[in-house]
């Protein structure tokens, strides 16, 4: 089978697109042959699918595989990585008779094109959105979802450069400790090895500092 022969309804499956995490939320977008017509499914939720999925069908299924092959997805890589984890991962599938399986995931990095497949999206779903700038350092926010998704089971008041003092409403802050703020734990972890991404938060030149989290 050529890649053109299987762009059609004998052969396609499904395919689904899933972008986020538990913290901030998962969107996800799926289109399931269902024979008869074609599925389209959209759905944003955290820790499970929230059974308010926006639901399309329709029986025009060459324009809907006309737009799976725009985005050539057979040329992805499989990975997408980046040393920067800003704690935001895609996954993308696709699915075909007889057993033809496509599984591409990323994080911090996309393909070239894939503003190609965000549009295809939007064309079902118009408030789908999400956003393909590559980072070269992590924000506040980046930091808590990080923190956030490796240590579950509380919520998170604050990020900031420095270390509070013991008074609770003290503006007092060491320059060279990135803090996430717990009312009822502390914990620390060092992220010296990755100073250079954090170098809009850590206003110390000096460079024996450490980077750590804290957590009070």
């Amino acid at each position: 089978m050529n890649q053109k022969e299987k762009y059609n309804k004998k052969y396609f499956k499904r395919c689904s697109f899933s972008i986020g995490n538990k913290f901030d939320g998962i969107q996800i977008f799926e289109v399931f042959n269902e024979e008869k017509e074609c599925k389209i499914v959209y759905d944003h939720y955290y820790t499970s699918r929230s059974g308010k999925e926006k639901i399309i069908k329709t029986k025009d299924f060459s324009s809907i595989l006309n737009g799976l092959e725009k985005v050539h997805f057979e040329d992805w890589d499989d990975n997408y990585p980046n040393k920067i984890d800003d704690g935001i991962y895609w996954s993308f599938e696709a699915y075909f008779k007889p057993s033809i399986i496509f599984k591409k995931e990323g994080n911090n990095n996309f393909p070239k094109n894939i503003k190609v497949l965000i549009d295809f999206i939007k064309g079902f779903f118009p408030d789908f959105s999400i956003d393909t700038k590559i980072k070269t350092k992590l924000s506040e926010k980046d930091l808590l979802r990080r923190y956030c998704l490796e240590h579950r089971g509380t919520s998170f008041t604050e990020v900031s450069v420095g270390n509070r003092a013991i008074a609770k409403n003290s503006t007092d802050r060491r320059s060279d400790i990135v803090r996430i703020e717990n009312d009822h734990y502390r914990w620390y972890s060092q992220y010296g090895t990755n100073k250079e991404y954090f170098d809009d938060l850590v206003r110390s030149k000096k460079p024996e500092y450490e980077i750590e989290l804290v957590r009070n």
